[in-house]
């Protein structure tokens, strides 16, 4: 029971809010033309909603810029910038470029004030997009890449994009942040030790061959 009692515990902001929420819902007499609970409503209980765009990624320029949660580990510890500033250095990037910004959020991102920074540097620049398409082939078509220190550049990485890493890596060295950088070599023998050191259950840094067998069965 109090295992279960400890499960279904929401969090104290949260609980406070849904109290708060409550008390004025069934005593609306305390203000009647309902004022304060709608003050209430607008600061505790409003959330900021994701403005997707529709782009033409097909045949427009852009920086793809895919967002890890803000609250990832990686971000946080693996980074010596915040989310904000990988934002800022982005839409730099894209300009100094003359080209788009196209941003996908992570889907698990919950940060009110992230989407907020987001559709407030939208509302101000005409070339950020937001987008919620497929990120495979949002990289397909993307002139570059940027990431904090995402997997997804190491998904870039196997088009043969242009890479760029702005916290800590361990597949950094192995790309590039722009075209005429792109070793092929090296990302591919990057690439095949980190997905069959993974296949047959070893470390990346792992020097020992590859069964043939193996390399087989999975291609």
């Amino acid at each position: 029971i109090v295992l279960q009692s400890i499960k279904n515990t929401k969090p104290p902001l949260e609980f406070i809010q849904n109290r708060l929420y409550l008390l004025f819902a069934r005593y609306p007499i305390i203000e009647s033309n309902g004022a304060l609970l709608n003050i209430l409503k607008q600061r505790f209980f409003s959330r900021q909603h994701m403005n997707y765009d529709a782009y033409d990624f097909f045949n427009k320029r852009y920086i793809l810029f895919p967002l890890q949660v803000s609250v990832d580990s990686q971000v946080i510890r693996n980074s010596d910038i915040s989310i904000y500033e990988a934002l800022d250095i982005a839409h730099k990037e894209a300009l100094n470029n003359q080209c788009d910004l196209v941003i996908k959020p992570h889907p698990a991102e919950k940060n009110d004030s992230l989407i907020k920074y987001i559709n407030s540097m939208k509302s101000k620049n005409e070339n950020i997009y937001f987008v919620k398409d497929n990120t495979y082939l949002l990289i397909k078509h993307a002139f570059k890449l940027l990431t904090i220190n995402s997997t997804v550049g190491i998904e870039a990485m196997m088009y043969y994009k242009p890479v760029k890493v702005l916290g800590k890596s361990f597949y950094q060295p192995y790309c590039s942040e722009n075209e005429e950088g792109v070793c092929k070599q090296r990302i591919n023998k990057f690439l095949f030790n980190y997905i069959f050191n993974i296949l047959k259950d070893a470390s990346f840094f792992d020097n020992s061959t590859i069964d043939s067998e193996i390399l087989k069965d999975y291609l």
